[in-house]
């Protein structure tokens, strides 16, 4: 790169897509060139799929209710977690949800999708316990499901957005998982890791993890496959 240093694989291989890209735009226009397919991509190994379950996921789970924290940010930040096991969301799909998505009626929860529509997914009858425990607590108005309840926030307005970032939201998985004493690797993927391996211990195929996860390709959710053995 730029200072000198060597570029990562991953980083590598966006340039040699660009790359090869660019040699199959020279073929089409009738151009003689290297062919696009002899340029290798570097092979990149992935890693390991860690998942939560058993003792150390019900501590996880339960770890807000164990704090000193207020009872606001107790039954909060146990939705958040529960929501995170029990839906497979992602951290930005959660930091932006809004109290209209969730249909305590339905048991369900809308979720949009870049190609402007949206996955629906089922919501537990626990999610919606500690869902409902926690809006009652809230005596704002403001539309994000999930918002700051910190001191600074008595002094704005009330109309101001106080909506959960995605790096707050992994701050609090990680705050649970050093009090539990558990891996410090664990992370709010490890929990969508977890939602997808139940659900095939569950019995649901690739193609309805895809669905439930909202993986636009099929290859991403291949890599859950091995999941149903261990």
């Amino acid at each position: 790169n730029g200072r000198g240093e060597l570029m990562k694989l991953s980083t590598q291989n966006y340039h040699l897509i660009a790359l090869r890209a660019f040699l199959d735009y020279l073929k089409k226009v009738g151009l003689t060139t290297l062919p696009a397919e002899s340029v290798m991509l570097n092979k990149i190994k992935r890693q390991p799929i860690m998942y939560v379950e058993g003792s150390d996921l019900d501590k996880l789970l339960d770890a807000p209710l164990h704090t000193k924290n207020s009872r606001i940010i107790q039954t909060r930040d146990k939705a958040i977690l529960e929501l995170l096991f029990s839906t497979g969301l992602k951290v930005s799909e959660i930091s932006s949800l809004r109290r209209a998505q969730i249909k305590f009626n339905l048991s369900e929860i809308a979720i949009p999708n870049d190609t402007n529509s949206s996955r629906t997914i089922p919501l537990t009858n626990l999610v919606k316990y500690w869902l409902k425990q926690y809006l009652e607590a809230r005596i704002d108005s403001a539309p994000a499901l999930f918002v700051r309840h910190d001191k600074a926030k008595k002094t704005q307005h009330q109309n101001m957005d106080y909506s959960l970032t995605p790096r707050t939201i992994q701050r609090i998985v990680k705050k649970y998982t050093k009090s539990t004493g558990l891996d410090s690797k664990i992370t709010p993927q490890s929990l969508r890791h977890s939602y997808a391996h139940k659900q095939l211990a569950l019995g649901a195929d690739l193609k309805s993890l895809q669905a439930l996860l909202g993986h636009s390709s099929i290859t991403t959710t291949r890599a859950y496959k091995n999941l149903k053995h261990d």
